[in-house]
């Protein structure tokens, strides 16, 4: 039997996959970056390219750890592009995490100042009727 009749594990495309698809993805969103101000701005593009980012870190996780597990005696490389992967989506899924608790807190922090302010507003207006009352009351002289 020759090795090319012996049928090979998909470990190999799995573990290049798990490398790929995140770095594909950042090189997307760099170029994106670097095509000026007009894409930049462009809220929709920008959060597509983000989710896309936060799938294939996530495909690509499961990527590396199917093509550890799928892996064969004579498939050489797959260890190290599976670890590489795993790396790189480890780090992409960190870097996204990181951000959305710092803009979740940002969000929050906003939201109790805007409600803080509206209270004021409403305490200030309410002095303000109150003032507007007195001043038109026939009996307060």
């Amino acid at each position: 039997m020759n090795s090319s009749d012996q049928r090979t594990s998909a470990a190999p495309r799995l573990a290049r996959l798990s490398v790929w698809l995140p770095v594909s993805v950042m090189m997307v969103g760099g170029y994106t970056r670097l095509a000026g101000e007009e894409a930049a701005s462009n809220q929709k593009v920008l959060m597509l390219i983000a989710f896309a980012a936060i799938f294939a870190g996530l495909g690509g996780y499961a990527c590396a750890i199917a093509a550890l597990c799928r892996r064969q005696e004579n498939e050489p490389n797959v260890v190290g592009r599976s670890i590489a992967g795993l790396v790189i989506n480890s780090c992409l899924l960190l870097l996204f995490f990181t951000a959305f608790v710092s803009g979740f807190n940002r969000g929050y922090t906003q939201a109790v100042k805007a409600r803080e302010s509206m209270v004021a507003v409403r305490r200030s207006l309410n002095e303000a009727k109150d003032d507007v009352q007195r001043s038109f009351d026939p009996t307060n002289d």
